[in-house]
């Protein structure tokens, strides 16, 4: 290892073990000045740049030198799955930068990329750019044909067919169950999405998965006013009934709450729960609790054309 390569090294161990944003800032800056396309260097610069599409711009140029460097790196060894694994890690920073600058079509190429990687193991977040893009293109028709194509549903086609759906059929039956069901396949989501929790404790296994998702799904659900409605009426009758709402919000839409027509079956099953699962907190079985409340507000007819 010659003496610049050494001080390259140096520099980057100093910038993975920074926080402060001027100091990734000098840090990288500094290897740039050494190696002006360093991959590594560009990926800490997009986290502390001034706006997303400056963002964007240092992600895509960090994206081209690792794929060059791709190219000149052996089929087999260290150096390449290296690589790879920092091209997925990219990928992904790109794709959610490109879904929150509302990019859809670029997205839906990072799904591409993605998916033609055999070393990349993350198939949750190619559904979810490859959903949230098409969805940001208004290509509903070809969402709900993805969807009916899988196995399993997973989150990103469960929310990606309720969005789809009342956006082809509107507030109906139909696209009432299909947001129920995205409720199912992860039952805090929506709370994260509209905000009304706060970021899990860094280390809540699963919770943490739950929240990124949530944070990738949320332009395409808040891209009409309309579509936020539905997500947020559906969640405060969910919260209610499980007791979810934070205080103040439950403050805050508790009089209006009691004026809907729903509102007596609302609280009948909140009823209904607290008696099938009260006991010592911690041991309810909260699945068990969210398929029975999931289950009664699916079958409430007073949704149906609402």
């Amino acid at each position: 290892m010659d003496e610049t390569e050494e001080k390259l090294d140096s520099l980057l161990d100093e910038l993975y073990q920074t926080e402060d944003p001027e100091r990734i800032q000098a840090l990288a800056t500094r290897i740039l000045e050494i190696s002006p396309e360093d991959p590594e260097a560009l990926v800490f610069l997009s986290d502390v740049a001034e706006d997303n599409e400056e963002s964007i711009e240092l992600l895509e140029r960090s994206t081209r030198e690792i794929r060059r460097l791709l190219d000149l790196a052996d089929q087999e060894g260290e150096k390449r799955r290296y690589l790879v694994t920092l091209l997925v890690e990219v990928l992904q920073r790109l794709g959610c930068a490109y879904i929150f600058g509302g990019q859809g079509d670029r997205a839906l190429e990072v799904a591409e990329l993605l998916d033609s990687l055999p070393e990349s193991t993350e198939p949750l977040w190619h559904a979810l750019f490859r959903y949230s893009g098409l969805l940001l293109t208004g290509q509903y028709q070809a969402v709900l044909e993805q969807v009916m194509a899988e196995e399993e549903p997973t989150i990103a086609s469960a929310h990606a067919r309720a969005m789809a759906t009342f956006e082809l059929a509107g507030k109906n039956e139909e696209s009432w169950k299909a947001l129920w069901n995205a409720f199912r396949a992860a039952p805090n989501l929506p709370f994260y999405l509209l905000d009304y929790w706060e970021p899990p404790e860094e280390g809540e296994t699963g919770e943490e998965d739950v929240f990124a998702a949530a944070m990738v799904l949320q332009p395409a659900w808040t891209a009409t006013e309309d579509r936020v409605m539905f997500l947020s009426t559906a969640t405060v009758f969910f919260g209610f009934v499980t007791e979810r709402l934070p205080e103040s919000l439950l403050k805050e839409v508790h009089d209006e709450l009691r004026q809907t027509p729903v509102f007596p079956v609302l609280e009948m099953t909140r009823n209904q729960l607290k008696e099938a699962f009260e006991g010592d907190e911690g041991k309810v079985d909260l699945q068990a609790q969210d398929n029975m409340a999931l289950d009664i507000l699916s079958r409430m007819e007073e949704l149906g054309g609402e």
